[in-house]
């Protein structure tokens, strides 16, 4: 989202929080455009690259099977995303001293993170409609939905509960909420 990226001696690079200083710089942002610059504009370029380079090669007369996936079709987690944005402890200070900015720039990281892997996927899948997962996104939320929840309303029943998959499921806002209030899991999320 426009961090710029920093190469530290002896560890894995970072990015330096660009909202640290002045986070009314939020509010002039723009939406990153999701298939262009940075990384990932690199990472388009080696997929169409490859895919093309794929057909007219082999290794040991086997074909050489292009990439079915690009870089960034997932995610880190929002709050890390929105910490590598304002910096940790300013985000959580902003959680307790000014809500309203919190949320603003909660909703603003992932409306952004969703646009793009949406983008990237369907980009990915004019390319490759052969991908195994092109277009099943929905029917695989159902069918983690179907064998996935009863165990975890089992185990939520026992008071055990699992905060990853509580919000994992309820990310894809397929489950009815009253399953999990009826399950007697605490229900705390933050605005849609």
């Amino acid at each position: 989202m426009g961090c710029p990226l920093k190469f530290f001696k002896g560890q894995v690079p970072d990015t330096e929080p660009i909202l640290a200083e002045n986070k009314e710089k939020l509010y002039d942002m723009k939406p990153p455009d999701p298939l262009k610059g940075n990384l990932l504009g690199r990472a388009i370029e080696f997929f169409e690259y490859m895919h093309h380079r794929c057909n007219e090669i082999d290794f040991e007369g086997k074909p050489v099977i292009p990439p079915s996936t690009i870089p960034g079709e997932s995610t880190d987690g929002i709050f890390t995303l929105a910490c590598k944005l304002r910096g940790m402890t300013n985000l959580c200070i902003d959680m307790l001293a000014d809500e309203k900015y919190f949320h603003d720039l909660m909703e603003f990281v992932t409306t952004n993170i969703i646009r793009r892997m949406k983008e990237i996927r369907k980009w990915r899948w004019l390319r490759n409609p052969d991908s195994p997962d092109a277009d099943k996104f929905k029917r695989s939320c159902l069918v983690l939905q179907m064998m996935l929840l009863p165990y975890f309303l089992y185990n939520s029943t026992k008071n055990l509960f699992s905060h990853t998959t509580r919000d994992w499921l309820m990310s894809f806002r397929m489950v009815d909420l009253s399953l999990f209030i009826f399950a007697g899991m605490p229900a705390i999320f933050s605005h849609s």
